[in-house]
């Protein structure tokens, strides 16, 4: 007899799948590789996800912890021989805590953020952005809009000025998105408030229309852009695509010449969001060797495995500790095999990487680039 769904009932193939499975991803989460257990696991999380839809357990503390237990990283799906896509799943479960008045207090502030800021940071990330970025290069036409990530403006301005200095050396003629209400959305999909990403959404789109590709360094921010914008408007001509992409062209077409200086031994992390959401693996390693003088190393698990750092999903709001955790996974490997520098094109995962291993060298490809003209 089937089972009635009383709970998020559009997922019930997603949990049955997945709670009648043998178990074949467990390997690839970096939740389960940090906990090493049962409930942490892909099949853990759905199988309380499908108590929850019959009914046999209620929306609780309990029921959340599992469903914050998700980075969003996509590395299930990638073993997953049914091709399960399993955070849109946890994201329905947290928006629906949200709407019970049940959300993460860490999630439900950067929410209030979201809704006086139009970012999940306050309002110094505009001031922050503005004090960059020259005032002529904001809200004017162009083909191209720079679109930066909240945590590049916050956590690494430099990079933020490397960027517009490249960009202007190759004569690139390119507007940058702000300075107020600087954000995709994705923190506020993510952490289970809908409607907020919509009215971010919403917004971008309006100020998209005006240019045909959109570049951001955030591969969060991209894939937002490229997978969720276009079922609510986004013109098919806006392009969004991460500035790796854009400058590997500007390097073959000869607009940017960097200079090989000392060739360097780097280990380059996959980030989730540019590898297995968008398939960009080849362009940073191309682009990096141009600049470097030499092919980057590979983690054990690279490419279309790549480690996650952690860093999305709000995990490192909902379970700090699980966060740092799976951070130091790619950094103590690093450290193992003698290396001292890590290049990832995701402001984000640096930022872990730099919480858990404040003395090794991690540096985004641009900041490379930018030293060698």
């Amino acid at each position: 007899m089937k089972q009635k769904l009383v709970e998020l009932p559009e997922y019930g193939h997603e949990t049955a799948t997945c709670t009648f499975c043998p178990k074949m991803c467990r390997f690839a989460c970096p939740v389960d590789r940090v906990e090493g257990s049962e409930a942490s696991s892909p099949w853990g999380k759905m199988t309380m996800l499908r108590h929850l839809q019959t009914g046999e357990v209620s929306l609780d503390q309990g029921v959340l912890a599992s469903a914050y237990k998700c980075t969003g990283c996509m590395a299930c799906k990638q073993a997953c021989l049914h091709g399960q896509e399993l955070p849109p799943v946890f994201e329905a479960v947290r928006a629906l805590a949200a709407s019970r008045g049940l959300a993460h207090p860490k999630l439900a502030e950067k929410d209030e953020a979201m809704r006086l800021w139009g970012n999940p940071v306050g309002p110094k990330l505009s001031e922050e952005l503005a004090r960059r970025v020259p005032p002529s290069r904001f809200l004017r036409p162009a083909p191209v809009l720079v679109f930066f990530g909240c945590t590049t403006v916050k956590r690494f301005p430099n990079v933020l000025e490397e960027t517009v200095r490249v960009l202007e050396a190759a004569g690139l003629d390119f507007a940058v998105a702000g300075p107020e209400k600087l954000c995709s959305g994705l923190p506020s999909l993510s952490h289970g408030y809908p409607e907020r990403f919509r009215e971010v959404a919403l917004r971008n789109i309006a100020l998209f229309a005006n240019h045909a590709r959109i570049v951001s360094d955030c591969p969060g921010a991209v894939s937002t852009f490229a997978r969720k914008y276009p079922e609510l408007g986004l013109p098919a001509h806006s392009k969004p695509e991460h500035l790796s992409v854009l400058l590997l062209e500007l390097v073959r077409a000869g607009r940017l010449s960097p200079r090989l200086g000392r060739v360097r031994r780097a280990f380059y992390h996959d980030a989730c969001h540019l590898g297995r959401y968008l398939g960009v693996y080849d362009q940073p390693r191309e682009l990096l060797e141009r600049v470097l003088g030499r092919k980057v190393e590979e983690l054990a698990f690279h490419r279309e495995m790549g480690l996650c750092s952690g860093g999305g999903g709000g995990l490192p709001l909902t379970n700090p500790e699980l966060a740092a955790g799976i951070a130091r996974l790619p950094v103590e490997e690093v450290r193992a095999r003698g290396g001292d520098l890590l290049v990832s094109a995701c402001p984000s995962a640096r930022r872990r990487f730099q919480k858990a291993d404040p003395d090794l060298e991690i540096v985004d490809p641009v900041s490379l680039l930018a030293a060698a003209l």
